[in-house]
């Protein structure tokens, strides 16, 4: 680099460098923003549909089994 165009030049192809760097990062970070709020919604899809009905059924099935045993 001996001339100040070249400086200049690198210079600019530095900065060109790290804004298209910078863009790359954000949009990255916007996507994965986005993916952790599908993820977030299918965990609760799971809870909602799978685990509640069947946190319902094994409390129905433990309280079956005490009234049943239970003799005054």
């Amino acid at each position: 680099m001996d001339s100040p165009e070249q400086r200049t030049q690198s210079l600019r192809e530095s900065m060109k460098l790290q804004l298209h760097t910078y863009m790359m990062q954000k949009q990255l970070l916007v996507e994965m923003g986005k993916l952790l709020e599908e993820r977030k919604g299918v965990i609760t899809r799971i809870i909602d549909k799978g685990l509640v009905p069947f946190m319902y059924f094994v409390t129905m099935a433990i309280l079956w089994i005490v009234f049943n045993a239970f003799k005054p």
